[in-house]
C-alpha cells in the first residue's frame, strides 16, 4: 500500500470531485497500458511486487524501447 499512496490519494481526489470513479480512472491512477492486455499484467505484478505506479516502463514484445 505504502507504494501505491499516491495512486490511492489520486483515486480520492476524483471520488471526491466527481462522487465516483470508475475502471479508467483507477488504470489511469496505477498508470496501467490501456490496450495490452499483457502489458498491463506486467505493470500489475510489478506494483503487486512492490514497484511504485508510474515509475517503471512496459514495453510491449516486439517493440525496442
Amino acid at each position: 500500500m505504502a507504494t501505491c499512496w499516491p495512486s490511492v490519494t489520486g483515486v480520492a481526489r476524483v471520488l471526491y470531485a466527481e462522487r465516483e470513479i470508475s475502471q479508467p480512472d483507477v488504470d489511469r491512477a496505477l498508470f496501467l497500458p490501456a490496450d495490452d492486455a499483457d502489458a498491463r499484467a506486467h505493470a500489475l505484478a510489478n506494483i503487486r511486487g512492490g514497484a511504485t505506479p508510474g515509475t517503471f516502463g512496459i514495453t510491449p514484445a516486439g517493440v525496442r524501447a
